[in-house]
């Protein structure tokens, strides 16, 4: 894969986790009623999909812990997050949250994605790809 990892991939490609018995991802769920917050994600994402990873900057995606990352972009004057993790050639993305000052919501969105990073890898949630609205 041209000195790419199996797990990382240069260019993004998304998933979103989606649980036995819904019927849209979370993150699709998640930003369903958040129009200018979908629309600039849609942007970071496409943008980030042209981009090679290694020219990434802080302000679009951050490797937080471990294997926990983040993509960020900014509207409506709050700061956006995505969490998630690369798995299997794609950034599988296992929650969405914002964050406004010093104040994150949901609150412990750390251990929240952490545990379901897990569990994507225990099988427990499902992986689909993530299709803009």
């Amino acid at each position: 894969m041209n000195g790419e990892s199996k797990t990382e991939r240069s260019y993004l490609q998304l998933k979103e986790i989606i649980g036995a018995r819904q019927s849209i991802g979370e993150i699709t769920g998640w930003l369903s009623g958040k129009p200018a917050a979908r629309a600039a994600f849609r942007v970071r994402s496409e943008n980030l999909a042209k981009i090679n990873r290694a020219l990434w900057n802080k302000t679009q995606f951050r490797k937080i812990e471990g294997e926990l990352c983040e993509i960020k972009w900014k509207a409506d004057g709050i700061q956006w997050r995505v969490a998630g993790f690369d798995h299997k050639g794609f950034f599988v993305m296992v929650l969405g949250f914002m964050h406004k000052q010093k104040i994150y919501d949901p609150p412990g969105w750390k251990e929240t994605a952490k545990r379901r990073i897990k569990e994507v890898k225990n099988g427990q949630w499902g992986c689909i790809e993530y299709h803009h609205l």
